[in-house]
């Protein structure tokens, strides 16, 4: 078996054999590997450029919230978020604002 089809493997083996609360600390990523959530670099405003939506992950790091924050603030209508399938994403446009509006308030 070839290393990237190996790690692929791996990773789906390690998925299935997860318990339930494991499970809630994988993150699948869109291209189908599975690494801890904590594996993510940060993301900044400057990384969404030229994006329309962000993944919740990318949005609860610019807003310096957890993600489980996050989706339950978009459960409750409190941060508006398109729902793709099964998945939402939050409107970079939103977030920017958001942290402009964070900005301007704490300058004196």
């Amino acid at each position: 078996m070839a290393g990237a089809q190996r790690k692929c493997h791996e990773a789906l083996t390690r998925l299935a054999t997860a318990s339930g609360a494991a499970k809630k600390n994988l993150f699948v990523m869109p291209a189908g590997g599975t690494v801890p959530d904590t594996y993510h670099s940060p993301v900044t405003l400057e990384d969404l450029e030229g994006r329309d939506f962000a993944y919740p992950y990318e949005a609860a790091m610019v807003l310096r919230i957890d993600v489980r924050t996050l989706r339950s603030a978009i459960a409750a209508g409190e941060i508006p978020a398109v729902r793709t399938g099964q998945q939402f994403r939050v409107p970079v446009a939103w977030l920017r604002q958001k942290a402009l509006a964070g900005q301007t308030a704490g300058s004196p």
